[in-house]
């Protein structure tokens, strides 16, 4: 085996360790997300944790009308 194909053997090894990796985690987002939240849900979390983002919010949506 001369070079060249050493070097594409290890190319081909990182390829499919990477789409082995990327299965593995699509995999751990689909069981996270296995129970669906309202959209009320997430906009909650997201917000609860900036209270000052509700002045923004309103301003954005006095900027869109």
């Amino acid at each position: 085996m001369n070079a060249r194909q050493r070097c594409r053997e290890r190319r081909q090894m990182r390829y499919r360790d990477q789409c082995r990796i990327r299965q593995i985690r699509l995999n751990i987002i689909r069981t996270a997300n296995a129970h669906q939240r309202s959209t009320e849900e997430i906009i909650d979390d997201v917000w609860r944790d900036y209270p000052d983002k509700d002045n923004e919010l309103i301003n954005f949506i006095r900027c869109a009308v």
